[in-house]
């Protein structure tokens, strides 16, 4: 072995003892130095061009409901009788939030109802009388407060009109039962004379031979003649009779049949009257309890009171005016973010978004997770002329829901909104400074 290699064995064997060498120490320090700046320097530039960071545009915005703000308005109007609620008040969807006083349509809608149970009354009667059947009345008819009187109404008015109708009948039943025993006097007094003419015609023949003989006088000839001529008189006027009150009888069996006609004819005709009316009345009462119904004015979601009309007991509200507004907070909430114009053109629906609200800690509660709905399609200017591009940003309604689940978040709420444009290398954000100026560079006149 060689003097050098022994000289080097050892500083293998013992790096310590190398550095400390007063001859090759600082030089290897200074080696191992470099080459652990130059390892570092290679791990942060791969590094560097390995992770990646979000590109977002930021803005700032309020939260709003994403439907539109619910007007709370009444159909008809009225006097306010009074309100309920107060600014800033929590509703529940149907809540009465006010009164309007009813007393008028209330006063109506009484009316008219008693005019449908009459007229229900009146139906059932008719139709008893049209129908020929047993008279019924409704359940609800017989429930009402006013039914009973009603019902017996009507019950002593059928049964007059039917008794009506029985006497007219039996009048006509009596003259037609005098009729069919005039036909049957004359047609018993036929028989008679019938009988009687026979034996005259007999005895006249026998006479005549005796007269022809010369026994017995013609007087007695002439008296039989004429006793027969007699009789074919009576005759001829028993079958007149005959005729006449079989006429008569049967003129009375057709007048009994119309006066039933004109009964019923009578009946059905009203009963359609009645059940036409019956049936607009019927409409007016839903609308009447439709008009009733509303003079309990009702919350129409649920939500927060922004702005009442009036307070005033004794106002009159006009047909369709606004009573209240009331800001929905069950709905999914959105943000109304102002983008700089400056960053609009890499903002599109459906990108991601950051959501911290101003009102919650950010480093406690975090970012709502959100994505962008709409881009506005052009600039608005505000009274400082500021130039903004509107972005709706929709909150994911189950995030909301988790995070905030004790914390309402509420119309109006202040919101830093960050839309994800996209991404890049931390070596591009470091070298993005160097390419401006590179390409801005040596460019001056």
């Amino acid at each position: 072995m060689s003097q050098t290699e022994t000289s080097r064995l050892p500083s293998l064997m013992n790096p310590g003892a190398a550095l400390l060498d007063p001859v090759r120490g600082p030089a290897q320090a200074v080696t191992a130095l470099l080459v652990a700046a130059a390892g570092l320097l290679v791990f942060l530039l791969v590094w560097a061009a390995l992770a990646r960071l979000d590109i977002t545009a930021s803005g700032q915005g309020s939260v709003v409901p994403s439907s539109q703000i619910q007007l709370v308005q009444n159909l008809e109007g009225g006097i306010l009788q009074a309100i309920l609620v107060r600014e800033g008040d929590r509703v529940a969807r149907g809540d009465v939030v006010a009164h309007i006083d009813d007393t008028g349509i209330a006063s109506s809608y009484r009316e008219d109802l008693s005019t449908f149970r009459s007229l229900q009354a009146s139906v059932a009667r008719l139709t008893a009388e049209a129908e020929g059947a047993a008279l019924a009345f409704p359940p609800d008819l017989a429930a009402a407060d006013d039914g009973p009187a009603l019902i017996a109404a009507e019950t002593a008015f059928y049964a007059s009109r039917a008794q009506e109708l029985q006497d007219t009948i039996t009048v006509l039943e009596r003259q037609s039962e005098q009729a069919r025993a005039g036909r049957e006097d004359a047609q018993e007094r036929i028989r008679f004379l019938d009988s009687k003419r026979r034996s005259a015609v007999s005895e006249l023949v026998l006479v005549r031979k005796q007269v022809d003989q010369g026994l017995i006088s013609v007087v007695e000839q002439l008296q039989l003649e004429r006793l027969i001529a007699d009789t074919d008189e009576k005759l001829s006027g028993a079958r007149g009779d005959i005729t006449r009150f079989t006429i008569e009888i049967e003129e009375l069996a057709s007048r009994i049949a119309e006066q039933r006609s004109i009964f019923v004819a009578e009946a059905r005709e009203q009963l359609a009257m009645r059940q036409a009316e019956l049936a607009a009345l019927r409409e007016r009462l839903v609308a009447h309890r439709d008009r009733v119904g509303r003079r309990d004015v009702r919350a129409p979601a649920n939500g927060i009171v922004k702005r009442v009309a009036t307070l005033t007991p004794g106002a009159v509200i006009e047909p369709g005016g606004t009573i209240m507004e009331i800001v929905p907070v069950d709905d999914a909430l959105s943000i109304e973010v102002r983008i700089a114009p400056a960053d609009i053109a890499f903002i599109q629906p459906g990108q991601e978004a950051k959501v911290r609200l101003t009102a919650y800690d950010f480093s406690v509660y975090g970012a709502l997770p959100g994505r962008v709905e709409r881009v506005g399609a052009d600039t608005i200017t505000t009274r400082d002329d500021e130039r903004y591009f509107p972005v709706t940003v929709r909150v994911d309604e189950t995030a909301l829901q988790d995070r905030q689940a004790d914390l309402p978040i509420i119309p109006g709420m202040v919101a830093d909104v960050s839309v994800v444009t996209g991404e890049r290398t931390i070596l591009d954000y470091i070298l993005k400074p160097v390419l401006k100026l590179q390409e801005r560079a040596l460019q001056e006149r």
